[in-house]
């Protein structure tokens, strides 16, 4: 499991993602959001994910997972 801890200025947001053989789980929590409910994503592992990737590219293919490009 990994878990990403993303701030920047006021905003923060973290992820946990849990990699099974064939499937993702990725919980994605906003502490300072207006609604403080995690939302829960759980789907086939994306074709070319990778687990060696740098922080910041795991990041954003963590974002890409997810449909949220930032």
């Amino acid at each position: 499991m990994t878990l990403f801890d993303v701030s920047l200025s006021d905003y923060r947001e973290f992820f946990a993602v849990a990699e099974g053989e064939h499937s993702l789980t990725i919980v994605m929590h906003e502490p300072d959001a207006i609604y403080k409910e995690a939302q829960v994503f759980v789907f086939p592992k994306p074709y070319g994910w990778r687990d060696d990737l740098d922080d910041d590219e795991a990041l954003q293919q963590v974002w890409q997972a997810v449909g949220v490009v930032r």
